[in-house]
């Protein structure tokens, strides 16, 4: 079995000639391989050669990819089923990977709320936040009177980082000058955001 692919992470393209990419079926390591960089696509592509018996067909393939200089693997968001004369992808479509965050990168260490962007925005921005732990999370968006104008949040949510998008449009909201404001246990905290339309 054979996957021609390119890897993406956090949303960009991933990937250069140190990354180990690896193929397992129950654990035990089926292929082995490096990304290389082909110019006239501009991007690193992964060719991956996958060995098993017949009797493994129908078995599902994870893959990883080890980063040297970070010493971190990463498991790849797609699953694979084998299939030892299937050949995935090709150089003008490859197959799409998708790289995950490890546990670690997925919980903060500490409380987070970051300045939304685009900022101005009209209608939409996005919001991102981190948990350490679980929590009870309100966030909501007020006006410059203090009046709630909508709220985004209001559940308990898992220890991880978090990124919301907000719709001004769907609201009818009015150009001018709002905050978002996160209130858990352990943390409060609020931004100014700026509509213009």
């Amino acid at each position: 079995m054979t996957v021609t692919g390119a890897f993406t992470f956090d949303g960009s393209d991933y990937g250069d000639s140190s990354l180990i990419v690896a193929a397992f079926i129950d654990g035990e390591c089926r292929g082995v391989t490096r990304p290389q960089y082909i110019p006239h696509f501009d991007r690193y592509i992964t060719f991956l050669m996958m060995y098993g018996v017949p009797e493994e067909a129908g078995e599902s393939v994870q893959l990883k990819v080890y980063e040297p200089n970070t010493e971190i693997t990463r498991e790849i968001e797609e699953t694979m089923v084998f299939n030892s004369d299937n050949h995935t992808g090709s150089l003008q479509e490859s197959f799409q990977l998708h790289a995950m965050q490890t546990e670690k990168e997925r919980i903060p260490a500490m409380f987070y709320l970051q300045q939304n962007y685009p900022s101005p925005f009209n209608p939409l921005t996005t919001i991102e936040y981190g948990l350490p732990m679980d929590e009870d999370v309100t966030i909501a968006i007020y006006n410059v009177l203090g009046q709630k104008v909508s709220v985004l949040v209001d559940s308990r949510q898992k220890a991880g980082r978090y990124k919301i998008q907000f719709n001004a449009g769907t609201l009818g909201m009015a150009s001018g000058v709002y905050f978002y404001h996160i209130r858990t246990s352990a943390f409060v905290k609020s931004h100014k955001m700026l509509l213009l339309k």
